[in-house]
């Protein structure tokens, strides 16, 4: 990978790290709760996801000791903040939503987009169909 590849990767992804209980965490992440979301690795739908923002000093303390004892793989990610953006709604009125957005790969060639997307006035900030949230794709074909 090349500098420029490099710089358009950090400029793009969340910096993301890989914890279990066989490392220690670092003192970064322990002083920073504000900027990071912990998941688990196996993970889906929002289930047992802690939002450090969201949460007390004793709270995060609480999380991190407790994924410490479990042993089991988590992902520690870089807070992003979703804009907030007004979209029409069939009926003509508008609503406010946060989404993400994702890519499709197929054999190593751009295949289309995901978008995800959730109403500001039921979101804590976990865009997950068990919270609501909908779904759009679109697929190229070549």
């Amino acid at each position: 990978m090349n500098s420029d590849e490099e710089r358009l990767i950090d400029r793009c992804l969340p910096w993301t790290y890989m914890w279990n209980a066989q490392v220690e965490i670092d003192k970064h992440i322990i002083n920073n709760k504000d900027k990071f979301v912990i998941k688990p690795v196996m993970g889906s739908s929002g289930e047992n996801v802690t939002l450090g923002w969201k949460t007390t000093e004793s709270e995060w303390m609480e999380v991190l000791q407790n994924i410490s004892n479990k042993g089991e793989n988590y992902i520690i990610q870089e807070r992003v903040k979703s804009a907030i953006i007004e979209v029409p709604k069939i009926q003509g009125s508008k609503m406010k939503i946060i989404n993400n957005w994702g890519f499709y790969i197929f054999n190593d060639e751009f295949g289309g987009i995901l978008n995800r997307y959730l109403d500001i006035q039921c979101h804590d900030e976990i865009i997950s169909g068990l919270r609501a949230a909908g779904f759009a794709s679109v697929f190229i074909k070549r």
